[in-house]
């Protein structure tokens, strides 16, 4: 994982993805599997997303949606008010949904899926095992000592490409069920390998 090169790893050694997956397997029973986090994607062309997925007891139950556009336009209206005339700014109406309901959770299409950290830790190994020699393979955790090395991002982005390539997980933040304040990213990850070229994109299936 090293490098990007399957292959070249001690396997005597435990990697940063298994040493991560034990704290958060710590973590997690801790804090009775509840927990909120928050996935975005955003696209060099100004569109983008939040996603945010709350889990109590190993289940999610709640999962949040919505949607921005850096770069839409911002219509203007011509009023008359008290013999005056002025301009009404109209920035534009975004879709976005929340599920709360089993029956509901998971049946939009848009964003990212509905899935536990657990899940979200199995799609990591998947990406890393995916990645090809040449890949620029990515494992970051939260810094902040109260996350204990979670994982914040795995991946890779595929050689030679620029653009909304990463394939994996990313995580903007997250809190626990007995907290105030999300966790964000506070500084250097102690896992770190080469950044992308490039923003996030959703997971690959």
């Amino acid at each position: 994982i090293g490098d990007g090169t399957p292959g070249c790893v001690d396997l005597s050694i435990p990697s940063p993805f298994e040493t991560s997956l034990d704290d958060w397997n710590s973590l997690k029973i801790e804090n009775n599997n509840c927990y909120t986090y928050v996935r975005s994607f955003s696209s060099w062309t100004g569109f983008g997303y939040t996603t945010t997925i709350k889990v109590e007891d190993g289940i999610v139950v709640r999962r949040s949606y919505q949607e921005s556009d850096s770069n839409a336009p911002v219509s203007i209206t011509r009023s008359i008010v008290d013999g005056e005339e002025v301009f009404i700014e109209e920035t534009p109406t975004f879709p976005s949904y929340d599920e709360t309901t089993p029956d509901e959770i998971g049946t939009n299409s848009e964003g990212y899926p509905a899935l536990t950290m657990d899940e979200l830790y199995d799609r990591c190994d998947a990406a890393l095992n995916e990645a090809n020699p040449g890949d620029t393979v990515i494992f970051n955790t939260f810094e902040d000592p109260n996350m204990d090395n979670i994982m914040k991002t795995c991946g890779y982005v595929p050689n030679m490409c620029m653009d909304d390539c990463f394939q994996g997980v990313s995580i903007d933040s997250l809190e626990f069920c007995d907290e105030d304040v999300p966790i964000i990213d506070v500084g250097e990850p102690e896992y770190q390998l080469p950044e992308p070229p490039a923003y996030p994109g959703p997971d690959s299936e």
